[in-house]
């Protein structure tokens, strides 16, 4: 499997309820000085990894303090290297998660602005064909903007399956960019309210009407 996406530093908040305006919320778990390793991308490869699958990451990672334990995470579970992008030495973006006792989730994403189309902070990640030609399916997240076209248009050339994690992000996945990619996938992952917006976006009434 071929997987398109980024590598993050994590911490995540819990919380009763969500916050609200003019409202002191009580944080129950988590903490500021303490991150995980995670990333869309990167879970999805470790997850297919303890289930024995081979596993060609195209990730890049946003957090320059990842690099070693990414480097030696994929080493120990044979993951080729060259499809993981190295961020610029000074990077230290972290996506802070709050989380209520449902499950519900709202993110924030620091240092988000040094990934919008217009900035040149990170380089756009390279879609080889040598990366897909050989893989049973494609999994793309919703990866930095500049490289969600790029990883679809690998895709299309090398004519592999798509299977596409969704996440609600306007700048990285745009109405129109977002209406391909429906097109092409065979199978899609979406919670509650991402499938709900999915179906408004494509003025459909049902999941099924997509396929």
């Amino acid at each position: 499997f071929t997987v398109i996406g980024t590598a993050a530093t994590v911490t995540v908040l819990k919380t009763g309820e969500m916050p609200q305006q003019g409202k002191s919320t009580a944080v129950t778990g988590g903490s500021l000085q303490a991150w995980e390793n995670g990333g869309m991308g990167f879970n999805i490869c470790a997850g297919l990894s303890r289930l024995g699958m081979k596993v060609h990451p195209v990730l890049t990672y946003v957090d320059n303090r990842q690099k070693e334990y990414l480097h030696q995470f994929a080493l120990l579970h044979d993951w080729p290297l060259e499809g993981i992008m190295n961020p610029p030495p000074d990077s230290a973006g972290t996506t802070l998660m709050i989380q209520d006792e449902n499950r519900n989730h709202m993110t924030l994403i620091t240092e988000y602005g040094r990934r919008m189309p217009d900035s040149t902070y990170f380089s756009q990640q390279r879609m080889e064909d040598s990366f897909f030609v050989n893989s049973r399916m494609a999994i793309l997240t919703v990866s930095m903007a500049m490289n969600m076209r790029p990883a679809l248009e690998a895709v299309r050339r090398n004519q592999v399956p798509l299977c596409f994690s969704m996440r609600r992000d306007p700048v990285a996945l745009p109405d129109d960019l977002l209406r391909e990619i429906m097109g092409e996938a065979e199978i899609i992952f979406a919670n509650e309210d991402e499938t709900v917006y999915i179906r408004e976006v494509l003025s459909t009434k049902s999941m099924d009407g997509i396929f």
